[in-house]
């Protein structure tokens, strides 16, 4: 037993004191040790969270990550700068945490927190398929009309709806099947095998959509409720404003126009074919789009049942691309529309309206209260956070489908272009000329959806830079270099993962069906 002085008086305490280990020293995570190591050692390549700025909401704080922070402000940090977790801006001074249990907790509150929030926005919560009620208030909900009459999108347990899915893609997959088989019989004549895929490839895209849809159904469930709330979060801000209303509802007209005029048009072209098939007569044995050797030795009831096998199977595949393709379309236009809505947001940042005051006095939109200016700059960040996690969980759906369509319609393309340059029937020729835009349209529907995200996520670089954020204090311009900088990382949509869906892609993709186009023809002259 050994004594201790006691602080609260001067005599000696006889109170036994327990043994005090030593403190051990702070413990470094092995992840912190190998981002030391990286971050030191000469010609070691930047770590993803370097290359990539992100920033997030902590602790009701604006917070960027130490990695990023150093790079862009490498003069205002010290060497020992890296062992700092995260930095917060606060009231305008950066105060870095310092021990390594804060930094612990920090992290671990914070991942709850990502996880938490991103479940929330992805609605993976919610696992049902949408009511009757929630199509109707969805901004998605003639969409999602369209393919439920295709077949594609049931909305109830009906046994007879689940028949007609089931006739509808049996009878598809039966026809497609038909039509491979009647390719094979004619391997040697690439006129005959080009005219078949022309059918097939289209056809096929459209059966493994509609399969697709149905299989991903789900997970498409689920952005359907993220994007309608997204829109229900940013409605208070556009509403009351004119501008940024017709910027909302005009990607809901944009959706219905371009879904009218693209189905009007397919609708020609189907309804051409089938007036020319009809115009034969049936000693013939004409089809109306692809043309099975073994018709002409067969009865006239098995000629009818196919004849009409291809009247309802080929625009059935044809339309369930294209309503799956309008669909991923209005939901792109509706995501742009509110990173546009957002851009506003970060535009009027310290521009208040002129206070109702006394005849006289001047009205200074630079004198805006600096807390009120960066709780909504908390705001819109928060708004921002969500619409880079949409677009995220967007890329993982769609990304099956835009690969899909890229390979059917980049061939389509080729096949079609190489029978209407080379078939010498007049009305094969028409045929082929009137259907070559199909492909083409159907190829532009997903990059162009896609180049309207793109387009809007990095203009808000520019919104952020359009605020007054020199007149509303330093701590506000610090944050909007944040904003900037992560701006300046555009959100991207790829296809299967590997290309990026833009107009740039697009261009490249048709290019890429003329030299097909250009190999068939030489090896046809060979």
């Amino acid at each position: 037993m050994h004594p201790s002085l006691s602080t609260a008086s001067p005599t000696f305490s006889l109170s036994p004191t327990p043994h005090q280990p030593p403190q051990p020293l702070p413990h470094v995570s092995p992840l912190t040790e190998l981002q030391l190591q990286e971050m030191t050692s000469p010609g070691a390549p930047p770590r993803a969270s370097q290359r990539r700025p992100t920033y997030d909401i902590c602790q009701g704080f604006l917070c960027l990550n130490h990695h990023n922070f150093r790079e862009m402000f490498k003069e205002k940090c010290d060497s020992s700068f890296p062992q700092a977790s995260r930095l917060v801006l606060h009231r305008g001074a950066v105060k870095p945490t310092e021990t390594a249990s804060g930094r612990s907790r920090v992290s671990a509150m914070e991942k709850r927190k990502g996880r938490s929030r991103q479940l929330k926005d992805t609605g993976s919560a919610v696992t049902e398929d949408l009511t009757w009620d929630e199509v109707n208030c969805s901004v998605l909900g003639t969409n999602i009309r369209l393919l439920y009459y295709m077949g594609l999108w049931p909305l109830g347990s009906s046994r007879a709806y689940h028949a007609y899915t089931a006739f509808s893609l049996s009878f598809s997959a039966a026809a497609i099947l038909m039509k491979v088989v009647g390719a094979c019989y004619n391997l040697s004549d690439i006129d005959q095998v080009t005219g078949a895929l022309s059918t097939i490839l289209p056809m096929s895209g459209g059966l493994a959509n509609g399969l697709f849809l149905m299989r991903r159904r789900p997970a498409i469930c689920r952005m359907v409720r993220s994007i309608d709330r997204l829109v229900d979060q940013q409605r208070r801000y556009f509403e009351r404003d004119e501008r940024m209303a017709a910027v909302v509802g005009g990607a809901q007209r944009k959706t219905l126009l371009v879904t009218l005029a693209v189905s009007g048009y397919l609708f020609a072209i189907a309804g051409y074919w089938i007036f020319i098939a009809f115009l034969e007569p049936p000693s013939k044995r004409v089809m109306p789009f692809v043309q099975l050797p073994w018709m002409a030795n067969s009865g006239l009831g098995l000629f009818w049942f196919t004849f009409a096998l291809q009247l309802y199977t080929a625009p059935f595949c044809s339309y369930s691309t294209l309503f799956v393709e309008f669909f991923y379309l209005a939901v792109m236009l509706h995501l742009s529309a509110q990173f546009r809505v957002l851009g506003s947001r970060f535009a009027s940042l310290g521009r208040s309206p002129a206070p109702k005051a006394k005849a006289g006095t001047e009205s200074d939109l630079a004198t805006a209260d600096s807390n009120a200016v960066y709780d909504e700059l908390r705001l819109c960040v928060e708004t921002h956070q969500e619409l880079l996690r949409f677009v995220r969980f967007l890329d993982d759906v769609m990304s099956p489908f835009a690969m899909m369509q890229f390979v059917a319609g980049t061939l389509a393309v080729c096949v079609v272009l190489f029978q209407a340059a080379n078939n010498q029937d007049l009305n094969t020729n028409l045929k082929c000329a009137g259907w070559l835009p199909g492909p083409s349209l159907e190829l532009f529907i997903y990059c162009g959806g896609a180049h309207e995200v793109v387009h809007e996520g990095e203009a808000l670089v520019m919104a952020a830079y359009d605020s007054l954020w020199y007149t509303v204090g330093p701590r506000i311009g610090r944050a909007i270099r944040m904003v900037i900088t992560r701006a300046q990382v555009p959100p991207v949509l790829t296809a299967g993962h590997l290309y990026p869906i833009t107009r740039p892609t697009f261009v490249s993709l048709v290019n890429a069906a003329y030299s097909y186009y250009a190999l068939l023809s030489q090896m046809q002259n060979k």
